[in-house]
């Protein structure tokens, strides 16, 4: 399976959905939409895979869904839960539409769902790293605008007791100011992604070993979500800044060039 075409045919499929222009029968009546579905190598198998795993109501009621989407990890069952349910509209139902509330409710969190696993699962080898050292030019860029040249990107510092090199983001010798990167947001539903708050934390963990005249800083991208009163910088550093220390909590928006301290604002 090729990651970036399943990102690029749900991506479709979504805008066709949310189109005004296009009418229902030009989506459920199509075969080419079923065909290209079975040429991304997913099967129509009525959700079964899908049910077996995640429930029955999963597969039919967006509430259910909610409570599941984001340990919705297998592209193929993900997948194939889509064709499936577009099947449906297809064959099966009567006086339904597709774009009724329910069903577009379930599309939208499903192929979102799925936009984020076909975008970080490309995952493991080039997207996430290529946008992650994008952010960390960003943010060096515009540290080198406040301080000057001198930023390092992935500058090894002793730490530790016997000393042992460790790779930093972004680091200033002549300054002492150290710095580590976050590109993390929201996951689609709104809620925690639990395990990268954890990377954060390690990056905390580390930095805690620098000298105290470091100044030392965890940047993060500014992520907002419609469910959350705050960003995720701000829900970070609220929930560990016992574990933090001195460090500073940044937040940085790259379309804005702005970058705001987490800890200046929550005083």
């Amino acid at each position: 399976m090729d990651n970036n075409h399943i990102d690029e045919y749900v991506t479709k499929f979504l805008n066709l959905l949310n189109d005004s222009n296009v009418l229902d029968v030009q989506i459920t009546d199509d075969p080419a939409i079923g065909d290209g579905f079975r040429n991304l190598g997913f099967d129509m198998d009525c959700g079964r895979v899908f049910e077996d795993k995640y429930g029955q109501d999963a597969f039919s009621k967006p509430d259910a869904l909610e409570k599941v989407i984001d340990s919705i990890d297998d592209i193929y069952i993900l997948g194939s839960a889509i064709f499936s349910q577009w099947r449906y509209y297809n064959h099966w139902a009567i006086g339904e539409s597709i774009r009724d509330e329910e069903p577009m409710r379930w599309f939208n969190m499903t192929i979102k769902r799925m936009q984020e696993l076909t975008r970080s699962k490309s995952a493991s080898n080039s997207d996430n790293p290529k946008n992650g050292a994008v952010f960390q030019r960003q943010v060096r860029d515009w540290f080198m605008g406040k301080y000057g040249q001198g930023f390092e990107l992935e500058k090894k510092i002793p730490i530790g007791d016997p000393p042992k090199d460790h790779k930093f983001d972004i680091v200033n010798l002549e300054k002492k100011i150290a710095i580590e990167c976050k590109r993390y947001t929201w996951t689609v539903t709104g809620n925690i992604p639990s395990a990268k708050m954890g990377f954060t934390n390690e990056a905390a963990f580390y930095l805690s070993f620098l000298p105290d005249d470091y100044e030392k800083y965890i940047v993060m991208l500014c992520s907002h979500h419609e469910k959350r009163s705050e960003s995720l910088a701000e829900y970070y550093f609220r929930t560990n800044q016992h574990l933090i220390g001195k460090t500073i909590v940044a937040e940085y928006d790259p379309i804005s060039d702005d970058m705001i301290i987490i800890n200046d604002r929550s005083r």
